[in-house]
């Protein structure tokens, strides 16, 4: 078992729930519960990487909650996704008409200034909505991951719990089971 997250080990979960809440920016997060607990040595090298490991874990328990319930989180995450898609091809589809009206217009007038501000104004909202796509990506690699690691972690129990079964049988059966088990990925 790894190292228990300091968040946890102090019992600070709720007050760096709230702060999480009040919207609060990971450095700031630590920062305020390394002031506001300066009694705790161990706070001192809190980081922004320790709040969101805090924060991660809070989600993969949620997931592992969730999928011991018999839900999919993986169903509810697609259709998620699925809808943040497609609002940002909207939003891509609005920003090339937009662009070609707004190019259409500078181009009629002749004015540099005009053309200029119109290709100024399409390259911010082109950033904006790259921005958007680069988090949806990392949003939905998270979530992934958690689910791909919660399953994982339920098959190596689940192999833990067939190779100490396997202690009990016959040494025949005993090779079998580890044939198996290599037979579908194990060790």
């Amino acid at each position: 078992m790894g190292n228990i997250n300091k968040i946890i080990k102090y019992g600070l979960e709720s007050e760096a729930q709230s702060l999480l809440d009040s919207g609060l920016s990971r450095a700031k997060i630590a920062e305020t519960l390394r002031n506001n607990h300066p009694e705790i040595v161990d706070l001192k090298d809190l980081s922004a990487m320790s709040v969101q490991r805090w924060i991660d874990s809070k989600e993969r328990a949620k997931l592992e909650e969730s999928m011991e319930q018999g839900k999919d989180p993986l169903d509810d995450f697609m259709k998620e996704y699925r809808r943040a898609i497609k609002d940002l091809n909207l939003k891509a589809e609005r920003l090339y008409n937009k662009a070609n009206k707004l190019l259409d217009k500078a181009e009629l007038e002749g004015d540099t200034t005009t053309s200029l501000r119109a290709i100024k104004e399409v390259r911010d909202s082109l950033d904006q909505l790259r921005k958007n796509w680069v988090s949806l990506m990392q949003y939905g690699t998270r979530q992934t991951s958690n689910i791909y690691h919660i399953n994982l972690k339920k098959e190596q129990n689940v192999k833990i719990m067939l190779l100490e079964f396997s202690k009990v049988l016959c040494k025949e059966c005993r090779s079998k089971v580890s044939e198996l088990l290599k037979e579908k990925g194990g060790n």
